[in-house]
């Protein structure tokens, strides 16, 4: 009987020595080819913690392995990821095996190139190369831990083992909730998906008013990356009614809708702005949320200028009125008239003085005449003069009067055709 008890205990204590055993392990710095050497050395530090979760090696932290190199005067000059280089430092720091190679960025795409290397042998016993679409934060904590699972023999993707697939959705913005066969996924992009039924899915991403979606083929054991750009949904309707008669809606101030009332369809979701417009009236600003297709009344009714407010800006400035109810041409066509004959009324009254004055000159000239002959001449002179002023001054009152009369019916206009 004590024989029988021997020997199971000569079976079971090798077994669970051997199960206990981890092995030593060192893991140089990965090398950073288009990303920078902080990311580097942080997914090189999350690799080492990594391959300790497995349970399977014993990992060297990399501060006491630094140190052990300057003490061997051994320096890293540069990238380490050949195998000599990385056996090297193995035997330094006097682990069984080590681990190296690099991360690579192209593009949008990551490639992770991982070597377990035994030291003793110079040998690759294992290399693991996993590519990436997405983030260097998804990096960071989706793939790193792979990549120490598969160098420790476990099965990396769970989607794998139960023949599923891996879905990566970024998006522009991002932020939005991802919705899978219409159905909520509880992730917001960009994020990774896993463990999906391998086939076609239709895809949504949603954020507030913003949508996109598409449809996408996943395949067993595969990682699918897609990137959506998130545009404005439409299909709300709005029924809208106003008044006085003639009210005119503008869309974001900038956008002519047409003469109300409207039947707006197929409008952007989300809140808008609505400008109702109107001569001899205030504008009114109505903002409006759509969130579903359902038709939706509005009613605007606008508040009514003061006349007397018009009447006296037109007394000022000829147009000022006008302008100020909203009547542009009527108000930039009294302007100009106003701006012309006032420059009419200048003119020919300067002229009509000039011409005075020449008058004024002739008639002394006349008067101061010495015999019959110089009297005759300068009165012709005179007479000349005198005709020119005369005509001058029926034009320089034209103009005044027609000055008066642009001025005075700017301000009439405002009481009768205000609205």
């Amino acid at each position: 009987m004590m024989r029988y008890l021997i020997l199971s205990l000569l079976l079971v204590v090798p077994n669970q020595l051997f199960a206990q055993y981890k092995v030593p392990v060192a893991v140089l710095t990965f090398e950073g080819r288009g990303i920078s050497i902080n990311e580097a050395l942080t997914l090189s530090d999350r690799l080492r913690a990594e391959l300790v979760k497995t349970d399977s090696f014993t990992v060297m932290e990399r501060k006491e392995m630094e140190q052990i190199l300057r003490e061997q005067a051994f320096q890293l000059t540069g990238a380490c990821s050949e195998i000599s280089c990385i056996v090297q430092v193995g035997q330094l720091v006097a682990v069984q095996k080590m681990v190296g190679g690099s991360i690579a960025k192209i593009g949008g795409i990551y490639t992770v190139d991982a070597r377990l290397i035994d030291v003793k042998t110079g040998i690759i016993e294992k290399s693991v190369v996993e590519d990436y679409s997405g983030s260097v934060e998804g990096l960071l904590t989706e793939v790193i831990g792979k990549v120490a699972r598969q160098m420790a023999g476990i099965e990396s993707i769970q989607a794998l083992e139960y023949g599923l697939a891996t879905l990566y959705v970024r998006t522009d913005p991002s932020g939005g909730a991802i919705l899978i066969d219409g159905e909520p996924s509880g992730l917001t992009a960009p994020a990774t998906i896993k463990s999906i039924k391998p086939g076609e899915h239709k895809i949504a991403v949603q954020k507030e008013y913003l949508v996109k979606d598409t449809t996408v083929s996943l395949e067993q054991g595969k990682m699918t990356a897609i990137h959506l750009t998130l545009e404005k949904k439409y299909g709300g309707r709005l029924s809208i009614t106003g008044t006085p008669n003639g009210i005119i809606l503008y869309r974001n101030d900038t956008i002519k809708l047409g003469e109300l009332p409207l039947v707006l369809e197929n409008v952007e979701y989300g809140k808008s702005r609505f400008i109702s417009k109107r001569h001899g009236y205030y504008s009114q600003h109505t903002d409006v949320l759509v969130e579903d297709d359902s038709i939706k009344n509005i009613t605007t009714s606008l508040i009514p200028k003061p006349i007397l407010a018009a009447s006296w800006r037109s007394a000022i400035v000829p147009g000022w009125g006008q302008l100020y109810m909203g009547r542009r041409m009527a108000g930039w066509l009294y302007a100009g008239s106003a701006v012309l004959s006032g420059a009419l009324t200048v003119y020919y009254a300067d002229r009509h003085k000039k011409l005075l004055n020449d008058y004024d000159v002739a008639r002394e000239s006349y008067n101061a005449a010495t015999n019959e002959a110089e009297a005759i001449e300068r009165y012709t002179i005179m007479e000349s003069a005198y005709k020119k002023a005369n005509k001058s001054y029926g034009i320089s009152t034209g103009t005044q009067i027609m000055t008066t009369i642009v001025w005075c019916w700017n301000v009439v206009d405002n009481v009768l055709f205000s609205r």
